[in-house]
This record gives C-alpha cells, sequence and structure tokens, in this order.
C-alpha cells in the first residue's frame, strides 16, 4: 500500500459538502482515507475572485499507479459538476483535486507532475500538509513540508476552520 495526499480546493457552491461527496467517492475507488486535515479558508490564489477559497487534505491508502489515480480524480471532478475552462488560467470552480504527493516518488510525465510542481509556493497547501506530515520530506527539494512551510513566499491570510 501507498500514500497519496490529494488535496482538495473549491470556492463555488457548498463546498464542504462538495469535499465529503468528493472524500466518499475516492474512497470507493482509490482506497480508504488514512488522515484529513482541517478546511482552511483563503482568497483566490493567481487571480482575483469574489468567492474565498476552501482547501482540505486527504491521505488515502492505495494501490493505484499515479496515472490511475489521476484518472479517477478527474473523473470524480467531473461527476460533481467541474467544468474547465478552455483558456489557460486559473478560474473559480466547484471542486479541484490535486495530487501533492504519492510517497516519495517523482514522477514527470506530459499529464502529471509529482510532487505537485507549485506545492512550496501555496501556502493554503502547505499549512494542511503540516497539519498531518510536518517531517515528511519533499522528495525534489530534501526539505520537510515544515521546511517548506517556513520558507514559503506566499504571504496569504488562511483561515483554519474548526
Amino acid at each position: 500500500m501507498k500514500t497519496v495526499s490529494l488535496l482538495f480546493g473549491g470556492n463555488i457552491g457548498e463546498t464542504k459538502v462538495v469535499f465529503e461527496k468528493a472524500s466518499q467517492l475516492l474512497q470507493q475507488k482509490i482506497g480508504s482515507i488514512s488522515a484529513r486535515s482541517s478546511i482552511y479558508r483563503s482568497k483566490a490564489w493567481g487571480y482575483e475572485s469574489k468567492n474565498d477559497f476552501l482547501n482540505q487534505l486527504f491521505f488515502f491508502e492505495t494501490r493505484l499507479s499515479a496515472e490511475m489515480i489521476l484518472e479517477i480524480c478527474l473523473e470524480a471532478e467531473q461527476i460533481l459538476g467541474r467544468q474547465r475552462n478552455s483558456g489557460q488560467g486559473y478560474s473559480d470552480r466547484i471542486i479541484d483535486i490535486d495530487i501533492l504527493y504519492l510517497e516519495d516518488l517523482i514522477i514527470e510525465t506530459e499529464d502529471l507532475t509529482i510532487p505537485h510542481p507549485k506545492l512550496q509556493e501555496r501556502l493554503f497547501a502547505l499549512l494542511p500538509l503540516n497539519e498531518i506530515a510536518p517531517n515528511f520530506i519533499h522528495p525534489v527539494f530534501k526539505k520537510t513540508n515544515k521546511s517548506l512551510l517556513s520558507l514559503c513566499p506566499d504571504k496569504s491570510k488562511i483561515e483554519k476552520l474548526n
């Protein structure tokens, strides 16, 4: 079994309900949840939006390949109502599921990069990671999540929800 770290994000609709539905769907297809973070609220990252984002991190235990996990995550997003914009850039979304880590594997394909290539730049990803796995070592940078958090250039205001 391998542990995959999946970060859920969304800023349209009933985000907490969508996260719960996504976690149930992914448990059926990827594997059991071994940990989940608190939910965090932040402003949009990389673009302007009037809607705040919620983010929550889940660790799933799985036997699946990275490619299969990606396929299932994209399918889950679509089932839950995600509309991908055809242009480049970020936009509001009902749900986004990012693969942050798959154990300590380094994967670079045309469709997938693990660890997530912008993880170290995003406070909204590092805070929930540090809640669950502060001492996990990023396989590319050879730094713990705790260290990446202290070095993160993102100074966004992020609120931890109950």
